[in-house]
């Protein structure tokens, strides 16, 4: 019986044949905050839109650069995707929670800006046995 589950994956397949086509970044990820910070400094165009989803390409395959993402997860604060780049950073604190970085002090912000108080404390409690002083 189908129960409706053909109909499920028929939507769900035009929904990604929607979505649109990834751009291959233009340097190796490892180089990419170079390139957009010499970009930057020669004030040529840009398309916050097209970094951002560069900036996530280049994280997914340097998950442990963490100037990337947090740089991946402004853009998309930026970009109005407020959930998605606090979902990044947690992630990344996470997965990192033995040292305490520029990642985990981004989110600490937002979430102090928020007035998210259980956020707040849900961070402090990942720092607590690896950098007590966070």
């Amino acid at each position: 019986q189908d129960r409706g589950a053909g109909a499920l994956v028929a939507g769900l397949a035009a929904r990604i044949d929607a979505l649109p086509e990834v751009e291959p970044l233009p340097v190796p990820a490892a180089e990419l905050l170079a390139w957009l910070e010499a970009r930057g400094e020669q004030q040529q165009s840009r398309d916050p839109e097209r970094e951002a989803q560069w900036l996530l390409q280049a994280h997914a395959q340097c998950p442990d650069d963490e100037a990337l993402a947090e740089v991946a997860a402004s853009a998309l604060n930026a970009c109005g995707a407020q959930t998605e780049a606090r979902a990044l950073l947690w992630e990344f604190v996470r997965t990192h929670a033995q040292e305490d970085g520029a990642a985990a002090y981004t989110l600490m912000r937002w979430l102090t800006e928020q007035g998210d108080d259980d956020g707040l404390r849900r961070l402090a409690d990942t720092y607590r046995g690896s950098v007590p002083v966070f």
